[in-house]
């Protein structure tokens, strides 16, 4: 049985939450950031006037998170330990950021944004690696595979586009939809792809 742990109010409050290994949970939306330890009843951290979360991602040890928001053309890099936000990467000239996405081996992080480009950063300083523009319209999902090795990205055009991580060489394109795509997923082998979007069906 669900039990709501968050009232929002009347108003949508929380487009973004997940959960890490250490059971915390971090939720973020138009009613700003909120924090509760794994007992779903104790808040160790709420900010409600943080700027409208738009994502939210851990690092893959648990000790770190980060979040966009539609204000400020930032990534924000918290620590969970102190609760407060580390250098920011702020490098982005996105006017809004909706996709922020820790690499599977920790070492990378990647963003999307309204300049229809993503970007990828060294998850260590933070120092940009590579800024992927291939895209003709707003890139609305990225999935990194298992390895960290590649980055797929999709866009409202129902576009496709598979990306080398390390070289940040475009290694495919293909039209998946003619539509917006809202999701993206890779096989744990990496041989295939899941993808939704404006339809009742799943592609694979």
């Amino acid at each position: 049985m669900a039990h709501p742990i968050i009232d929002a109010g009347p108003t949508p409050g929380y487009y973004s939450i997940i959960w890490n290994q250490n059971n915390y949970i971090v939720a973020g939306g138009n009613d700003g950031l909120i924090i509760f330890d794994g007992s779903l009843s104790n808040v160790v951290f709420q900010d409600t006037s943080y700027p409208r979360v738009t994502s939210i991602n851990w690092s893959v040890d648990g000790n770190r998170f980060a979040t966009t928001t539609t204000i400020d053309n930032s990534i924000e890099i918290w620590d969970i330990a102190s609760l407060e936000p580390q250098v920011p990467i702020d490098d982005i000239p996105h006017t809004s950021l909706h996709n922020v996405l820790w690499s599977p081996d920790g070492t990378k992080i990647a963003a999307t944004g309204n300049d229809k480009s993503i970007r990828i950063w060294d998850a260590a300083t933070y120092a940009l690696l590579h800024s992927l523009e291939r895209h003709t319209n707003f890139v609305s999902e990225i999935s990194w595979n298992a390895d960290s090795s590649r980055l797929i990205s999709g866009d409202q055009d129902g576009k496709i586009f598979i990306w080398n991580a390390a070289t940040g060489e475009l290694e495919s394109e293909f039209q998946s939809l003619p539509y917006l795509i809202f999701s993206l997923g890779w096989s744990p082998d990496g041989n295939q792809l899941a993808v939704s979007g404006l339809s009742e069906n799943v592609r694979v």
